[in-house]
């Protein structure tokens, strides 16, 4: 969409400041790269419950030595393991 079609003035003099300007630029860049980090450090999580939680239903550990063990705050651990499926 481009942005110089866009009625909204504020809306429009906004996204061309990201998009002409190296100001803008360094903005987006700057927030990409947090998302990034952040999807990263969400998913190197979800993967390292996941490992866990099968460890769990396989029956080597048990939840409580799982979640000692996942550095993470009991209620996250099992809010991860509830959005991964896992019923506990």
């Amino acid at each position: 969409y481009d942005y110089r079609e866009m009625k909204d003035t504020v809306i429009r003099e906004t996204t061309m400041t990201y998009k002409t300007t190296v100001e803008g630029e360094d903005h987006v860049c700057d927030a990409v790269q947090q998302y990034a980090e952040k999807s990263y450090d969400k998913g190197r999580t979800e993967g390292m419950a996941k490992a866990l939680l099968d460890l769990v239903n396989k029956g080597t550990i048990t939840l409580d030595y799982a979640i000692e063990n996942s550095s993470l705050p009991k209620e996250e651990f099992l809010s991860i393991a509830k959005s991964l499926g896992y019923k506990l």
